[in-house]
């Protein structure tokens, strides 16, 4: 027995000598801290880092090359994920996004500031803590990548845990506080989203003019994307395709945005509650795009109507429905909606799906080069002061470069399109990487600076948290009279977290929180970004 416990000794010890093999004990021993629950509190992926610290207080390191892998694969695969819902967010929020954004960053800076020449700590310190108690990896990343250093991980692993806590407590206690009804906030944000959505409406034609030139001539007018997806006249239900004519008294049933709709009533003629339902010769089905037929090639270059007897009536992306432009690029996993005959919908899906393993494929070769070219924007120095000037970094321009490629689909031959199983690995992987690493090196001193300054930087971090949520929704809620629950999902991603935004969705059993996180967070991570170089050179 004692030889085999020597044995299994002598390969632990072998294995941590090890960098690899190390670097995947720490990884491992921290998911299993993160799943330990703490009430309804888990540390997450935060275990990894604590567990890092841990080891490295008994003098294991790892390599500084693995930490700079993983913060560019965490930040990219944000990008990645984000970009698709950022723009729209941003033309839904008239500015509002930026301004809570800026808000929550801003105020927690200047107390970060403010806190530092209270209790004299060093940059290292405060730029970590920051970090810590706005829950941003990324903001840690930049500091390390500023100062050449790991110190800032001791302040990070200090504020992250009442970090995460402070904000899921805060946005479950603040409708209580208000006396907020959230179940009412969730009736008035969806009677104002009407017009983002995609809606269907029945017209009956009583304008003469769009009978005399087929469909495409006669609409050709209106500004929006809209779709015309079947007609009824008399009996009859049919597909009308865009060389064909409407008729008197037809009833026809359109999908676009209600603005659009509204344009359609003007020039077709009065709306009508009559159903058009499918019919034998009219049918519609969503698809999921697997051919490189169309994959990377613009909707209105491929003809589809003429080709295949189908049309096109939305598409579903990333959890967006929309009606595409002319200007649409294909790319592989968009859903499809496909209206037709049934037998050309049976032939047209099976092209469509004739190349089913590219969708669980990644190009390697877009991926390096989005990758490659964040770390080359991040390098770019942007001049604040002849003394002072930031760059997004490591951490901001892979995060910059993600969004742009997912929000855009496509820069010619780069996609930014990843299956999202792969996007979430790449995450995930890079986070546990970058973490694992930095807990390594700070755990060197982690002890003595807690020894040395615990309460106060426990105290600092905390209060750090809790300012800017106060700020936000004194700015939100009172002054710009934002949605509450959508001010909610904007604290926890101006806060960067998701843990938090899981509390709140699973407790309202709404989405709405979503909306105001994922148009907030791409900018809170930017705005930490560089908000922690500057705490950090101060």
């Amino acid at each position: 027995m004692d030889s085999l416990l020597s044995l299994i000794s002598q390969l632990i010890s072998q294995t941590l000598q090890q960098p690899v093999g190390l670097l995947f004990v720490v990884i491992a021993a921290g998911i299993l801290l993160g799943r330990v629950p703490l009430g309804r509190f888990y540390l997450g992926g935060s275990g990894v880092l604590i567990a890092g610290l841990v080891f490295g207080h008994y003098g294991f390191l790892l390599p500084r090359e693995i930490q700079t892998i993983g913060v560019v694969l965490f930040v990219y695969s944000i990008g990645l994920r984000a970009g698709p819902n950022i723009v729209q967010s941003l033309k839904k929020s008239n500015s509002q996004f930026l301004m809570i954004a800026l808000c929550i960053v801003a105020s927690a800076a200047v107390i970060a500031f403010l806190l530092k020449r209270v209790f004299g700590f060093a940059p290292e310190i405060i730029s970590g803590l920051y970090a810590g108690a706005m829950t941003s990896t990324p903001a840690l990343a930049a500091a390390m990548e500023t100062l050449g250093d790991s110190t800032p991980s001791v302040g990070y692993g200090l504020a992250y845990p009442l970090g995460i806590l402070g904000v899921i407590i805060l946005v479950q206690v603040l409708p209580l506080i208000l006396k907020i009804n959230l179940k009412d906030e969730e009736k008035k944000f969806q009677e104002n989203s009407n017009a983002a959505q995609i809606l269907r409406q029945a017209f009956r034609v009583t304008n003469p003019n769009v009978t005399q030139k087929p469909l495409e001539d006669s609409l050709a007018a209106l500004k929006g994307n809209f779709r015309i997806v079947r007609v009824k006249r008399g009996e009859s239900i049919f597909h009308l395709y865009p060389d064909q004519c409407l008729e008197m008294g037809d009833i026809v049933l359109a999908v676009g945005k209600s603005d659009t709709l509204r344009q359609l009533e003007i020039f077709i003629g009065e709306t009508v509650e009559e159903e058009v339902p499918a019919s034998t010769e009219a049918q519609s089905k969503w698809m999921v795009m697997a051919s490189k037929k169309f994959i990377g090639k613009k909707i209105g270059n491929l003809e589809i109507s003429h080709l295949y007897g189908v049309i096109i009536s939305r598409i579903r992306r990333s959890g967006i429905e929309f009606v595409p432009a002319t200007n649409f690029t294909f790319e592989a996993g968009d859903e499809v909606r496909v209206s037709g005959t049934p037998d050309d919908l049976i032939r047209f899906e099976d092209l469509v799906r004739r190349d089913r393993e590219i969708l669980h494929e990644t190009d390697i070769f877009s991926f390096s080069v989005g990758l490659a070219l964040g770390v080359l924007v991040g390098l770019i120095k942007i001049p604040i002061t002849q003394e002072l000037s930031l760059s997004l970094g490591i951490a901001g321009g892979p995060l910059v470069v993600g969004l742009l490629l997912g929000y855009a689909g496509r820069f010619g031959q780069i996609t930014g399109h990843m299956p999202k199983a792969a996007k979430l690995l790449v995450g995930e992987l890079g986070l546990y990487l970058f973490l694992a690493v930095a807990g390594c090196a700070a755990g060197e001193h982690f002890f003595e600076v807690l020894r040395e300054q615990g309460l106060a930087l426990i105290f600092s971090g905390f209060l750090i948290t809790i300012a800017p949520i106060l700020v936000a929704t004194l700015a939100a809620h009172f002054v710009l009279k934002i949605n509450f629950l959508m001010m909610l999902g904007m604290i926890c991603g101006g806060m960067t977290s998701t843990p938090a935004l899981g509390v709140i969705s699973s407790n309202t059993k709404s989405d709405i929180p979503a909306l105001g996180y994922a148009g907030i967070y791409p900018l809170a991570v930017l705005l930490t970004t560089f908000a922690a170089q500057i705490l950090a050179k101060m």
